[in-house]
């Protein structure tokens, strides 16, 4: 019952039994059984409404703030994934014994304890840092949210580009103590403003024919020429900051989207992959980065799902 009707009730009765024994409308036995069925009443009214399971919002409200306190706790220098980690294996979310029923189930509960968990401000910074998660769009799809070419909202009914996440690999020997050593199974184009300009809209796949990768390219050769599925990332940024990884150094996980099919324009290509604003002009300094990668097998779509299952195995590592 809601708390406005109770408290109604209980203020009508209070009222008619003072109305009652004031007046002496009523022998004095009645006037008590009276008095004694509506403190009753009343009685039951209450602890139906205080005995009452909460509200679901009440109920995720107390799960955020109890996670809130294990991630408060969490000191700044601890790896980010292991603080999240810990933070939900010690809170079981709230819908976690809900009817599951079939996929649709599945990934509506998955939406439903991530957008919690996005309400929970440390915890926000650390899916920022940790997987790149740093806005409201992503509900975890595995599509990348395209370009609205009429400035209207993005819409993920649009989306057509696979996205992903993977390791923050190490693409480039530039910082060796970050990366002692590279993969030869990712690829990496430097273009400056300049060059980034001139290939806006032109062919994505004729950049890539026509300039060579800054290294293993025998081994891009190889792959080019096979039917190999391979994934792109696009970065822009000034590249005395590039340490070699795939994202920012720190990070466990980063997005990377299936290569676009079809004669794309570069620009095209940054539309359908999310990464509209790089096709901006930007600073004279900034260089854009271009990685494609060839896994050895297909890596896990970005979802809510992979990322509490990637936060699970942390939690189970000693």
């Amino acid at each position: 019952m809601p708390a406005a009707v109770t408290i109604l009730v209980l203020l009508v009765l209070l009222f008619g039994v003072v109305y009652v024994l004031r007046h002496n409308l009523w022998i004095p036995t009645f006037r008590q059984r009276l008095a004694l069925s509506a403190a009753t009443l009343g009685a039951l009214v209450s602890s139906a409404y205080f005995l009452a399971p909460p509200s679901e919002e009440a109920t995720w409200r107390a799960w955020r703030d109890d996670v809130s306190g294990v991630l408060e706790r969490c000191p700044e220098t601890e790896d980010g994934s292991i603080c999240l980690s810990r933070a939900l294996a010690s809170h079981a979310a709230p819908n976690h014994n809900v009817s599951i029923e079939g996929p649709a189930d599945v990934f509506f509960s998955e939406v439903e304890l991530g957008h919690n968990l996005r309400r929970i401000p440390r915890a926000t910074d650390l899916l920022w840092a940790e997987f790149g998660i740093d806005n409201e769009e992503f509900i975890g799809t595995g599509y990348s949210v395209p370009y609205s070419p009429d400035g209207g909202v993005r819409s993920y009914s649009n989306a057509r580009q696979r996205e992903f996440l993977v390791e923050n690999l190490c693409a480039d020997m530039i910082d060796a103590a970050r990366c002692p050593s590279e993969q030869t199974n990712i690829w990496t184009w430097r273009l400056s403003a300049a060059q980034t300009h001139e290939w806006l809209g032109r062919p994505l796949n004729r950049l890539l024919a026509a300039q060579a990768p800054l290294d293993h390219q025998r081994e891009w050769s190889r792959t080019r020429a096979s039917d190999a599925p391979l994934y792109i990332r696009f970065a822009k940024f000034n590249p005395d900051y590039y340490s070699g990884t795939l994202g920012r150094p720190d990070a466990s996980l980063v997005f990377i989207a299936a290569y676009p099919t079809g004669s794309l324009t570069l620009r095209e290509a940054l539309f359908e992959t999310g990464s509209a604003p790089l096709a901006e002009p930007g600073e004279d300094n900034e260089t854009l980065f271009i990685w494609i990668y060839a896994p050895p097998q297909r890596p896990r779509e970005a979802t809510w799902g992979y990322v509490f299952e990637y936060l699970r195995q942390q939690a189970q590592q000693p």
